[in-house]
């Protein structure tokens, strides 16, 4: 055996039996029990906080040298029988050799059965407060370094971190809000700087509302750089588990990566996956921390939102109640700094459907812009622009141009009524404000337009009402004054065209240049639509078309020309109208008296060219 080599087993077996030695020496003199009342009185007066340890401390030294507290528990700031933290085991151990260089290696360190509870008051302090301390308030009588100690700084090493059967608990009373994590689990592998290593966590998190707890799993590949504060997260793999409205779960599975900047307050992620039967893909970023701002560029697959429409249970039929007035809230998103885009390839929505939604998002707390809004439906397009305040009543803005669209479907889905059919153009440039549904609709202004082809105003026959009335003018004297009935689902009023302006103040629309072609009346009108109380008050006048040959039965044959005043009103789910007799009889009396009289100056005119004629001898 070389010399060299035999030196070195005799050094290192020298080097194992003073080790050996050491511990030996530590158990023997040193019993760590002996300090727990000072460690306990040590807390004491720092934080006013009660320490409990009430097993033995156990010393290992193999593999590692290490420390089994056993239980413990922290109270609270007033409650000294309230924890803020206890647990049932934690165990710390640390390689010994690179303690001689002043290294510290921790071989591991587990926790087990711990419990949080996190409180924060009305007043806005925490039952955590004066538990560290800032760098402010910091002992002025701290001795500064030497030059040794500053030379050989100490080096953080960590084998494993094993985290089991943990519970937390946050309570905000300011807010009104509680958060309860359980089942807690987190694991690691070495976390040294520069390492690659791996991190498991899994959790049930619920947030104190009904159908609101939630399951979280995660794994993660993640490389930390201490000095430059920076970490990189790759390979990662989340799953959750959320509630669905309707009851139920809904899994999201999504694969990703992400890199954290603490240093510039700068966090990138992307992640892509599935939520339910959504495929997303994500790209989300923090540029800053405080005031989080966030920017964001999501795509998504096919959206079906009323899925998670909770479902009501059916009741007996009874007098129908009131409506509530839906509250309007848009004070959450006050703290929203934000921007962004969102693709999605098809939606629904409120029975809505669209495919090629895009938008794109500004939000800077105060204010929140959707500008473009762009999506393909209803065999048409939308491109336009949303803006909202987030004030206690908010104000909302829409400049909206919907082409091509076929009105009566979207109508069927949108409000389950179709008072007017049609393809064509729409246009709409409103405002409104509140905190209910109802004070939006009352608030309602701004201005609208439609342009529409080959389409019906629904609820109504104009020219079937117009025949039935025109069969009573010949009857008796003693007639009713009017005709009037309300519409039902089957009757319609076919138009080629149809086009008209609105005026909107305070809920309610003014029209007063509807302009309609059918092929048996020309139509004109003006009159109100009550978009606040869903109602109408509208008179149309409908004109039978001078041109008229043989169509619409003999009633029509002899009105043509005469305009036919037709009042309609109520509710949009049940419109009535009514037919002025008075005012028909007085077109058609009109119009004969203009005859007779026409007739008679073409008889006047005839004899008077005679007699002219017989004077002048021809």
């Amino acid at each position: 055996m070389p010399k060299f080599l035999k030196y070195l087993l005799i050094g290192l077996l020298s080097l194992v039996i003073l080790v050996l030695a050491a511990a030996a020496l530590i158990v023997a003199t040193f019993n760590p029990n002996d300090y727990k009342p000072r460690l306990i009185e040590l807390v004491q007066q720092t934080t006013g906080r009660t320490l409990a340890i009430p097993g033995d401390i156990q010393l290992t030294f193999y593999p590692s040298v290490g420390a089994d507290l056993g239980e413990f528990s922290l109270s609270g700031p007033t409650d000294k029988q309230q924890p803020l933290v206890a647990g049932k085991k934690v165990h710390v151990a640390v390689a010994l050799m690179p303690l001689l260089s002043r290294q510290v290696v921790v071989d591991s360190v587990s926790l087990d059965g711990l419990q949080l509870a996190l409180h924060r008051f009305k007043d806005g302090s925490t039952n955590f407060d004066k538990l560290y301390q800032s760098k402010d308030e910091a002992p002025k009588d701290k001795q500064p370094q030497t030059a040794d100690t500053q030379a050989k700084p100490v080096t953080l090493d960590i084998g494993s971190i094993a985290i089991t059967n943990t519970s937390l608990r946050l309570q905000d009373d300011a807010a009104g809000s509680t958060l309860a994590v359980t089942g807690l689990t987190l694991r690691t592998g070495a976390i040294a700087n520069g390492r690659a290593s791996q991190l498991d966590f899994a959790a049930s998190i619920d947030t104190g509302k009904p159908q609101q707890t939630f399951k979280v799993e995660l794994k993660t590949g993640f490389t930390p750089d201490l000095d430059a504060q920076k970490l990189a997260l790759r390979n990662t793999v989340l799953d959750l588990t959320l509630p669905h409205p309707a009851g139920g779960t809904l899994p999201v599975h999504a694969t990703g990566q992400a890199d954290v900047d603490l240093d510039k307050q700068q966090v990138q992620a992307a992640l892509a996956g599935k939520f339910d039967t959504t495929t997303f893909d994500l790209k989300l970023g923090l540029t800053q921390f405080s005031p989080a701002t966030m920017t964001f560029d999501i795509a998504l697959g096919e959206l079906d939102l009323d899925r998670y429409t909770a479902k009501t249970a059916p009741q007996t039929p009874s007098a129908p109640a009131p409506a509530a007035d839906a509250a309007v809230d848009l004070s959450g998103l006050s703290a929203l700094h934000a921007r962004g885009s969102l693709k999605i390839a098809s939606l629904k929505v409120a029975h809505m459907k669209a495919t090629d939604v895009r938008l794109g998002l500004q939000a800077t707390g105060p204010r929140v812009d959707i500008n473009p809004l762009h999506a393909t439906l209803y065999g048409g397009t939308l491109a336009g622009s949303l803006g909202a305040t987030t004030t206690r009543a908010p104000r909302i803005t829409a400049t909206q141009k919907l082409s091509g669209i076929a009105l009566g479907p979207l109508l069927k889905d949108a409000i389950d009524k179709t008072p007017i059919d049609g393809k064509g153009d729409v246009s709409l440039d409103i405002s409104t404000s509140g905190t209910t549904v109802s004070q939006f609709k009352k608030a309602l202004g701004g201005n609208a337009s439609l342009v529409l082809r080959d389409g019906a105003i629904n609820g109504i026959n104009l020219a079937a009402a117009i025949r039935n009335a025109k069969a009573k003018i010949g009857q008796v004297q003693g007639k009713p004054a009017a005709e009037q009935g309300t519409g039902s689902a089957q009757d319609k009023t076919d138009f080629t065209e149809l086009s008209g302006s609105f005026k909107i103040a305070n809920g309610v629309a003014h029209n007063d240049d509807l302009s309609a072609k059918t092929p048996l009346l020309r139509l004109g009108g003006s009159g109100d639509i009550n978009i606040g109380t869903d109602s109408l008050d509208y008179t149309a006048r409908a004109t039978i078309v001078p041109s008229l040959e043989g169509q619409g039965g003999p009633e029509l044959q002899e009105l043509k020309g005469l305009t036919v005043p037709v009042r309609l009103t109520g509710p949009f789910n049940a419109i009535g109208w009514k037919i002025d007799f008075g005012a028909m009889v007085g077109e058609a009396t009109k119009a004969k008296i203009e005859e007779k009289k026409a007739a008679i100056e073409a008889e006047l005119k005839t004899r008077l060219e005679d007699k002219l004629k017989g004077l002048l001898g021809r």
